[in-house]
């Protein structure tokens, strides 16, 4: 990065007026060396150069909302829709700011209103699907997937992932697999389709396997999508579904194995409250994922709550005394938030 930043710095010497070069360097510094806050006081010296830039205004926004200065953020991308309401970045930015704040209803109210004015762009399709499902509204959900007809292949993506989650409240593989082949091959090959579909339709039948206490078909699966786990790399780890899988070897006895996993994969879990709740729960100390779950349930997150119902990882954690209570608490704020989106929903038809 070290020549490339003195190029940039000899092209804004040369000229100093040319905002495309402020634009370009503060991203290659944001893709290249995370040094976000070099990168915002070159797009500052953009923004003066030309301040209704669709572009700096997008890159702005992205960069505060990396450094987690979300509210900074929102009146970046705010400014952008009021210079230009069609720009899809703008409104699918908007809508992951409020996602990760864990502000539900205001994440899909303004999904919503960027699908109203842009369509069912990629952009508004993953966060408007979390978040239908997030306030559990799955037949909503539901009814969406089944109506929509994927332009690409990431939209067949999104929407396969999408479907894992409708299975898994439904209990209907079946379903999710029919509608999964139903989709067309958008991309460059039919390949890069069957590999999306190979690998998301055993993980979707590894986790439905789970939630039906079927361990023993889950581990076949699980092991054989993952041939080598064993050889402990960061590729053959997945944060989502490897406690699962651990869980399941210790419903079958197979202990050793499972302690051997736990610790050779132990450093690649994410270090959060979510996942350190889940990785308490391994290791049979349901009354510490309870306080884990706690705290993250009161902070800015809002899981499906279909997860803590269903998943039978939490089996033990719900007999912990006051786990009914933290759940009844948190559905009343999942209410909140449901009735927030109906209402501006139904306002706005």
């Amino acid at each position: 990065m070290t020549e490339a930043a003195i190029a940039f710095e000899k092209a804004i010497d040369i000229n100093p007026n040319y905002e495309t070069t402020y634009l370009w360097y503060a991203f290659a510094l944001r893709r290249l060396t995370y040094d976000y806050e070099k990168a915002l006081t070159i797009l500052e010296k953009a923004l003066r150069l030309n301040p209704l830039s669709p572009a700096i205004i997008q890159n702005m926004g992205n960069l505060y909302s990396l450094r987690g200065e979300f509210d900074q953020a929102l009146i970046v991308y705010k400014k952008g829709i009021s210079i230009e309401p069609r720009n899809s970045f703008f409104w699918e930015g908007i809508s992951s700011d409020f996602y990760q704040q864990g502000q539900i209803d205001s994440s899909a109210i303004y999904a919503y209103k960027g699908i109203l004015i842009n369509g069912f762009h990629q952009r508004f399709l993953n966060n408007y699907l979390q978040c239908l499902n997030y306030l559990g509204l799955i037949s909503e959900m539901k009814t969406l997937l089944r109506d929509l007809k994927p332009q690409n292949n990431l939209d067949s993506l999104i929407m396969v992932t999408q479907l894992r989650e409708v299975a898994i409240f439904e209990k209907d593989f079946e379903w999710t697999l029919r509608l999964t082949d139903q989709m067309k091959d958008f991309g460059n090959s039919q390949n890069e389709l069957s590999s999306i579909r190979r690998y998301y339709s055993s993980l979707d039948e590894f986790i439905l396997h789970i939630y039906n206490r079927d361990y023993y078909r889950a581990v076949e699966i699980f092991e054989n999508h993952y041939p080598n786990i064993n050889k402990v790399e960061q590729n053959n780890f997945n944060a989502m579904v490897f406690p699962e899988y651990i869980f399941s070897l210790e419903k079958l006895g197979q202990h050793e194995k499972a302690n051997q996993l736990w610790e050779n994969y132990r450093p690649y879990f994410p270090k959060n409250d979510f996942f350190e709740a889940r990785n308490a729960l391994l290791v049979e100390r349901p009354e510490v994922a309870h306080g884990k779950f706690k705290k993250f349930l009161e902070g800015n997150t809002t899981p499906p709550l279909q997860y803590f119902e269903n998943n039978p990882m939490f089996d033990e954690v719900r007999s912990q005394p006051g786990f009914q209570e933290l759940i009844k608490d948190y559905q009343k704020k999942i209410k909140k938030y449901r009735d927030s989106f109906l209402n501006y929903k139904e306002k706005n038809l």
